[in-house]
């Protein structure tokens, strides 16, 4: 074995520790899946861009999604599967999103249930705008 160490690609950093990512199984996909399908998303007490709600995203689907400096990106879905991780409410998806960020094309993997990846709506937009991230 070499001294490099691993590749980070496949870990989420959640505070101060650094959580793997895995595969996520077919009924995961399905337990998410139906959480996210009732019309609760967008219910009157999302009023804060921090709020988590379950969201099972389509490949290709935009997102915003917020970097680990609090900066909101618009960005791609990417075609790889949901991976597994922990979150802040336990166990949770995470997708994979390429955005641009100062002029650098990145891509990382976010989670709904950690409130820093959300669907690219017209109410999202408007909490955006009422934050102060988007202009009228």
């Amino acid at each position: 074995m070499s001294g490099k160490p691993r590749s980070t690609r496949s870990q989420y950093n959640l505070g101060y520790q650094k959580l793997a990512l895995r595969a996520a199984t077919p009924e995961e996909l399905e337990q998410w899946s139906d959480a996210s399908s009732d019309s609760s998303y967008f219910s009157n007490d999302l009023t804060d861009l921090d709020d988590s709600r379950p969201y099972a995203f389509e490949r290709g689907e935009l997102a915003w999604v917020r970097t680990t400096n609090g900066t909101w990106c618009l960005g791609n879905v990417t075609s790889s599967p949901p991976r597994v991780g922990l979150t802040r409410d336990g166990e949770g998806l995470f997708y994979s999103v390429i955005f641009t960020m100062g002029g650098a094309r990145m891509k990382k993997s976010f989670a709904p249930m950690n409130g820093e990846i959300k669907p690219d709506t017209v109410e999202i937009r408007d909490l955006l705008k009422t934050y102060g991230w988007l202009e009228d």
